[in-house]
């Protein structure tokens, strides 16, 4: 919620910060800076998903992710995650998480 600064909210709002940072991170760092420029033009643009909405609709982000890059989209989901968890500083072993989508749900505040 806009102007909601309850610890909740705030804590909400740092990790979905720290996500964005995290999927930025891992799409330009494993597929190069055009490349990920490309695929979040396209989720923007084709998906009607920028950037600062992806943590609120993660479902449609892994979708998304799927349909452009197939079987390649778990991979970066995976790293993504790893990457999310050293972020947080979570003891979350990644090779253990069923889903990238169940991972992130269970994570949120």
């Amino acid at each position: 919620m806009l102007g909601d600064s309850s610890p909740g909210a705030n804590e909400k709002n740092q990790l979905n910060r720290v996500l964005l940072e995290s999927i930025a991170d891992v799409l330009c760092r494993v597929l190069g800076k055009p490349a990920c420029q490309n695929i979040l033009f396209h989720l923007e643009h084709n998906k009607g998903l920028p950037l600062d909405e992806i943590a609120s609709h993660i479902e449609a982000f892994h979708s998304a992710l799927s349909e452009i890059l197939g079987p390649t989209a778990f991979s970066l989901e995976s790293l993504i995650i790893e990457n999310l968890s050293a972020k947080i500083e979570s003891e979350s072993n990644p090779i253990m998480i069923p889903s990238f989508v169940n991972h992130l749900n269970s994570i949120g505040p």
